[in-house]
């Protein structure tokens, strides 16, 4: 019973890696994980093997992830819910995804469902996942030499994106996050210089004063609520579709290209961009401004913004939960007859995909 809320799981990443093995870390030794350290379980494991980060109240270690593997952890925003039996989330101190060298690889990782204090590509490493994490810190992209690409996807990030030390070029997808404070709106920033070029798109800006610049990104469909951002610095970047509290925006005009400035925030949302905490507040209010008026993704017109009420379009997911089947409910009686022969268990489980 004490591994019910992440078995499931394993089963579903077995099926796809028929040889690989699935490790679970739990920081409470009464648990019976395999390790109580993620780096001891990334040091044991092979290439293509999961390593399940297990809930706990306690934030686990710094993690340096070395090798291609699949970090699965509980999601995040989860004590006010009903997505998951245990409430706690898999927090890390932060985690460093390092291609140094041929025998320091972890290029083709995925990462999902893990809280953290900052998370960092570095060295190189390319066709790497973040996605449906949780990031309070920083998001890094630093000391590339050779060309890569990396993915950042479906994530509530509260701080920076931002890159340093790339003499090569960097092809960043980043979609359909959510990029606030959890409680009201943050102070954060996107800096990337002229050597990431890629997507931008269904993204959430919810910050206070912010700072953007990119440089040949294509950028469509977000929702930038800040009165006060007027201008993204760079150069050769291409607006499609986006919504700008803003009266007036650089390199943009309103009703052109699908994109409008001046947009009233305060009707789009399902809670407050300036208060409350959380994700779900992100969630489109319903019929208008928002919902199927983005530019049109393989053939379908999606929402702007993160959330997404096109079931054949990805979307940012409540909670980020991996897409994997979970249990969100757990009856146990709580005494049993010693006479007893069986144990009456309830167990409520859902698809997050």
């Amino acid at each position: 019973m004490k591994n019910i809320l992440l078995l499931i799981g394993a089963l579903t990443v077995i099926t796809h890696h028929a040889c690989a093995r699935v490790w679970r870390v739990n920081n409470d030794a009464t648990k019976s994980p395999d390790f109580t350290i993620v780096n001891d379980a990334i040091a044991a494991a092979s290439p293509g093997d999961t390593i399940q980060i297990e809930p706990s109240a306690t934030a686990y270690p710094a993690v340096n992830l070395n090798k291609r593997l699949v970090i699965l952890g509980n999601g995040y925003f989860l004590h006010d819910s009903n997505l998951q039996a245990n409430r706690d989330s898999s927090f890390v101190i932060s985690m460093i995804v390092d291609s140094s060298a041929v025998s320091t690889n972890a290029s083709g990782s995925f990462i999902a469902g893990v809280s953290m204090g900052s998370f960092s590509f570095l060295h190189n490493v390319h066709d790497v996942t973040l996605t449906r994490c949780h990031v309070v810190g920083q998001v890094n992209i630093t000391a590339f030499d050779r060309d890569a690409s990396i993915f950042i996807t479906q994530n509530f990030i509260e701080s920076f994106i931002t890159s340093a030390f790339l003499t090569a070029q960097v092809t960043a997808t980043i979609e359909y996050n959510i990029l606030s404070a959890a409680s009201g709106v943050s102070g954060a920033s996107v800096t990337l210089n002229a050597n990431v070029t890629g997507l931008f798109r269904n993204n959430i800006i919810n910050m206070n004063n912010p700072v953007l610049s990119l440089n040949n990104f294509y950028i469509a469909n977000n929702v930038f609520t800040s009165t006060t951002l007027d201008a993204i610095t760079g150069n050769s970047n291409i607006f499609r579709n986006n919504s700008f509290a803003a009266p007036t925006f650089t390199d943009v005009t309103d009703g052109v290209d699908g994109n409008h400035t001046n947009v009233n925030m305060s009707t789009l949302f399902a809670g407050s961009t300036s208060a409350g905490y959380g994700d779900s507040r992100f969630q489109t209010a319903g019929p208008g401004v928002l919902r199927g008026t983005g530019e049109s993704i393989g053939g379908l017109t999606p929402d702007r913004g993160a959330y997404n009420t096109v079931s054949a379009i990805e979307s940012y997911r409540t909670s980020g939960i991996p897409a994997i089947p979970t249990i969100y409910k757990l009856s146990v009686p709580t005494s049993v007859d010693p006479a007893a022969t069986t144990i009456d268990i309830t167990v409520s489980a859902r698809s997050n995909n």
